[in-house]
């Protein structure tokens, strides 16, 4: 009788020594997701990491970014050293949560895990913390050349890729970056866009809301206009801009003098990303335009404060650099293929690549993140790990 196997290709990994463990995968991945740590709150899964890799013989160190930021702990760095010359590799990936992703409770059915619905099951990015932890786990396990392997888990990511933004690298950067972030495990991530962030704080004049109104300026009411007539939701294929809070001040029963409007947007073309900042700008002016009152011969004017503040460049790897050529070549080596994608949201893989590290993101296989409907089958979490170990190889 033939042999099944749960994982297809499983003659083609044994040849490189790929053989994964999925059941020391999962529990790795179970402990983890229970562990909360939004952004900012990353002290326990640090020490976890770090434990982990130092039982692989992986010298660690933690970074300033925790004194810099206000957070519990710095990015966490491991450092392997290679079996031959060159240049060395990044292997990254985050240790922070989505903040709603606290008292996860998961599911695995038919090899399949999500939570129990009630949050985010938090596979963004725990699970491209245990593909990295298993894939150096076969590669430690199979000698053979290896470029020296700089192992990264930032903090901080999902409010705005702060961990790496202030990471510490050597003096000699590393030649490439793979961040294990993206979704299917057969798409490839070389390009991601530019984001700028966006504050317009309106500012108007009190007024007793029911005996004076109309000598009041509502910066409620303004906010309001600026946000209907903005550009928002998905501009075109490579734009989308975002309204993502309004508060306002001024206490019950007065007109609101205070209102403040933020969100981003982000693009992978850098005109259209400046025209849509710039869209949303005017919106905002225009809707302070025209407004004044005038009280005991004074004439008042609301007023606009705009702050815009890129957070991150474009990621943009041409389909010919040698890492892509690389993740291909292991791809097809273990009787699959990958396909180059343009992401719709920025990782800590633009700020390597504006770091002049080249950088790409690999797939683990989550899917519908941030969400309570987030889910990672664990095989595709299997095949990450293979495909990660094999580029190693490669290169």
């Amino acid at each position: 009788m033939k042999k099944t196997t749960l994982f297809p290709g499983e003659e083609t990994v044994g040849r490189y020594g790929l053989q994964a463990d999925p059941g020391a995968l999962l529990e790795d991945f179970l402990t983890l997701v229970q562990m909360d740590s939004p952004s900012g709150k990353e002290g326990e899964v640090a020490a976890w990491c770090r434990e982990k890799l130092e039982e692989l013989g992986i010298r660690c160190v933690t970074d300033r970014t925790g004194e810099l930021l206000g957070g519990e702990t710095g990015n966490l760095h491991g450092f392997l050293p290679g079996t031959k010359g060159g240049p060395s590799l990044l292997l990254s990936a985050h240790m922070d949560t989505v903040s709603e992703a606290a008292g996860v409770r998961p599911l695995v059915e038919k090899g399949c895990i999500r939570s129990d619905g009630s949050t985010p099951l938090g596979a963004d990015d725990k699970s491209g913390i245990v593909v990295i932890l298993h894939a150096l786990r076969l590669l430690l396990h199979r000698p053979g050349p290896r470029p020296d392997l700089h192992i990264l888990f930032t903090v901080q990511e999902e409010t705005g890729l702060k961990g790496a933004r202030a990471a510490e690298f050597p003096k000699r950067k590393p030649a490439g970056a793979l961040v294990l972030d993206g979704g299917s495990v057969d798409r490839l991530i070389h390009k991601a866009p530019a984001k700028n962030s966006f504050q317009f704080h309106f500012r108007g004049k009190e007024a007793h809301l029911t005996r004076e109104p109309e000598f009041g300026l509502n910066a409620v009411e303004m906010a309001a206009q600026a946000v209907a007539a903005m550009p928002l939701g998905r501009i075109d294929a490579l734009t989308t801009a975002n309204v993502s809070s309004i508060r306002s001040s001024g206490g019950a029963g007065k007109v609101p003098v205070s209102c403040v409007v933020e969100g981003e947007v982000s693009s992978l073309e850098k005109k259209t990303l400046e025209r849509v900042t710039h869209d949303l700008y005017k919106a905002a002016m225009a809707a302070i335009q025209g407004r004044r009152v005038v009280l005991g011969g004074r004439t008042w004017k609301p007023g606009l404060e705009a702050r815009i503040e890129p957070l991150h460049p474009a990621l943009d790897l041409p389909p010919s650099h040698p890492l892509i050529l690389a993740v291909k070549e292991a791809a097809l080596s273990l009787g699959r293929g990958v396909q180059l994608y343009a992401a719709s949201g920025g990782c800590d893989a633009n700020v390597f690549f504006a770091r002049g590290i080249p950088s790409l993101v690999l797939g683990t296989g989550m899917a519908l993140p941030h969400t309570s409907q987030e889910n990672i089958r664990l095989e595709d979490m299997v095949r990450a790990t293979q495909l990660l170990a094999r580029v190693v190889q490669v290169l």
